[in-house]
């Protein structure tokens, strides 16, 4: 009855080990992963689209087999800084007036990005960006450019 027990033990874990292959099966395989820079961040192959920012396939050309491609590549940072978002919370405010007040009159943080808190676009940040934000704000101003940096 012991061995009995045993050899059904046995056999179920066979057949569980069997069904347990996640990383290949059929056309299927992830061979191997590195962090690299350079592709995209999105490729298509009829209708599968697949997205990617870290930890995917090589990063550079595009890799092929039978009717799939897979580009890989990371999200650049630039695409979502807002020019005059200086405390970067993806939004323009009052908040970020008082951001750079503090950072250029009470020795606060600096914004993680010194062009993206320069909000008119003069080539420094002082004063003259936190008028400009005021402006914008609540005097219908001109709205800051794109960051181009």
């Amino acid at each position: 009855m012991r061995m009995l027990l045993s050899l059904s033990f046995a056999a179920a874990l066979t057949v569980l080990a069997s069904t347990a292959d996640a990383q290949s099966g059929g056309a299927y395989s992830i061979t191997s992963s590195v962090i690299a820079g350079g592709g995209a961040t999105f490729s298509t192959g009829g209708s599968y689209s697949l997205g990617g920012t870290i930890g995917q396939a090589d990063a550079s050309n595009a890799m092929t087999g039978g009717g799939y491609s897979l580009t890989g590549g990371f999200w650049p940072r630039i695409a979502v800084l807002l020019k005059a978002d200086a405390n970067g919370d993806g939004n323009v405010s009052v908040n970020d007036v008082f951001y750079m007040i503090n950072n250029l009159f009470a020795g606060g943080p600096s914004a993680a990005s010194a062009c993206v808190a320069d909000a008119n676009s003069d080539g420094s940040l002082n004063v003259n960006d936190v008028f400009f934000v005021i402006n914008f704000l609540f005097a219908g101003g001109p709205a800051p450019s794109p960051p181009g940096c």
